[in-house]
């Protein structure tokens, strides 16, 4: 999976490339609080080479985390 963060006036995008190996991917606050879901984009954005299929955009508070989190896809193998 790759991501790219990209800063706008509305907020910030997060564009990532799914693959094969994840599913449910969704940004968190640190409070726990879903504040987006990524959704597939119908022209991909194609940044240094790199081609991203889903998007999700949130506003960011001052003094709050997010985490990006993905389930892994059934049977997928992850190597690190």
């Amino acid at each position: 999976m790759g991501w790219a963060v990209a800063d706008s006036c509305r907020g910030i995008n997060i564009f990532i490339n799914l693959g094969d190996d994840f599913r449910q991917v969704a940004v968190f606050d640190s409070l726990g609080k879903e504040v987006g879901k990524f959704h597939r984009l119908q022209v991909p954005v194609v940044e240094k080479g790199v081609t991203y299929n889903y998007r999700a955009t949130l506003k960011p508070k001052k003094g709050i985390g997010y985490v990006l989190r993905a389930e892994i896809a059934p049977g997928a193998l992850l190597l690190s």
